[in-house]
């Protein structure tokens, strides 16, 4: 019995290092889907994005998609921010690129790319013109 116990916790010990050894997932799908992804509230309406996440022949790190602001009032805008990290070689810091749009029907393709980028991450916001005003919701990593 004691002998039992004593392997089951070195099992468990050693389950414990492989996982933390384990690189981090994606937040996307096995496809490179991710999204949908929302803005905070503004009033009673959210701005949403989603997309995919690739690299492309040369080795640049995409991220593409569309941006949507439904039920937009005049003044409010949706806005996607992708944040580029961990580059090879290490000899930058984060690359940020955004998106915005301002029609309430439709929507706006988005593509972003960043050559020896090893992560990158998104959020989606509603800015407000006339109030000066962003209500941005979480960093998402999308690519890990």
């Amino acid at each position: 019995m004691h002998r039992a116990i004593h392997a089951l916790i070195g099992i468990a010990a050693a389950t414990a290092v492989i996982t933390a050894a384990a690189p981090a997932a994606s937040a996307t799908s096995g496809d490179g889907i991710w999204g949908r992804y929302y803005s905070k509230y503004s009033g009673d309406t959210r701005a949403y994005a989603e997309g995919k996440v690739y690299l492309d022949d040369n080795g640049r790190l995409v991220v593409g998609g569309k941006l949507y602001a439904k039920r937009a009032r005049p003044g409010l805008c949706g806005y996607v921010q992708v944040a580029y990290e961990d580059f090879e070689p290490e000899d930058r810091g984060t690359e940020f690129y955004s998106a915005k749009y301002c029609d309430p029907q439709g929507f706006r393709r988005f593509r972003f790319a960043e050559f020896g980028a090893g992560t990158a991450r998104l959020r989606v916001c509603y800015t407000d013109s006339m109030r000066g005003r962003h209500a941005c919701n979480k960093w998402h990593y999308i690519y890990e």
